[in-house]
């Protein structure tokens, strides 16, 4: 990894510097200037690399603890100021962003193996959940995790699975207008490690953002389904600060639940 390699380049000459002193001012002017260069190119890697620090400490912090992971990724459907929600499958009494979580190939389970992640306890597996990429892992793994994850080797990189079965399949939007989708990735969104009471332990859950990129006639579409208000509640469309206060209203009964999820897209 070439950021060790400047990492490590900086501290021997740095190390050299002290032991020659100013017994050899040419030696240590070298020195000086091999520290100056290698300075530029490591402050370039540490730049590419700082989405990994966290994941380094996490490691470090939760070294021999098992860490729960749930790596997912959600849409926002947005038309004019209102998100599109879908009820929940397994929380049915929620709305939430239209996604799910990644599934994991193969081969992709054999590395995931070979850092010691466990089945995940609290999600019975069945056909829909078989394959998910949620599982336990220790804590000294989570890096490795990452390093693996961002490779998107061995696990499914596609999100339009989710799009289908959750919009298309049960009918919310019709396939002749969404046979196929254009979509953007917005950001990569991680909860940090938090002790979650349902898990009793640490847990971090992590996301990819996309955003639907609609063609006129899905754009159309979708504006009609908007001004036709909830469908048989199965969706619903909300504005933004209706998801941020989880349709939580001041001095007001619960009608509506939103997902903590739902703000991640926004």
């Amino acid at each position: 990894m070439r950021f060790v390699a400047y990492a490590g380049g900086i501290v021997l000459c740095a190390l050299m510097l002290v032991v020659l002193g100013t017994r050899n001012p040419t030696a240590s002017g070298v020195l000086g200037g091999v520290i100056a260069g290698l300075a530029v190119p490591l402050l370039d890697e540490s730049a590419k690399n700082a989405r990994y620090a966290t994941s380094l400490a996490y490691s470090l912090r939760f070294w021999g603890t098992k860490v729960r992971i749930s790596a997912s990724y959600l849409y926002r459907v947005k038309v004019g100021d209102k998100y599109l929600l879908v009820r929940g499958s397994r929380i049915p009494d929620q709305f939430q962003p239209v996604g799910g979580v990644w599934k994991v190939l193969p081969e992709g389970s054999v590395i995931l193996s070979s850092l010691g992640a466990v089945d995940d306890s609290w999600i019975p597996v069945d056909p829909v959940s078989e394959s998910d990429l949620r599982f336990r892992i220790d804590g000294r793994h989570l890096y490795q995790f990452i390093r693996w994850f961002e490779s998107k080797k061995g696990r499914e990189t596609d999100p339009w699975r989710e799009f289908y079965e959750e919009l298309v399949r049960t009918g919310i939007v019709p396939g002749t207008a969404f046979r196929w989708i254009n979509y953007r990735h917005i950001r990569f969104y991680s909860d940090g490690i938090k002790y979650s009471a349902w898990v009793q332990g640490p847990e971090w859950l992590i996301a990819d953002i996309y955003e639907l990129v609609p063609t006129k006639d899905q754009e159309s579409t979708l504006l009609a389904l908007r001004e036709a208000g909830q469908g048989d509640g199965l969706f619903i469309w909300a504005a933004e600060d209706q998801i941020r206060r989880l349709a939580m209203e001041r001095a007001a009964p619960v009608k509506t639940k939103i997902s903590p999820t739902a703000t991640w897209t926004l």
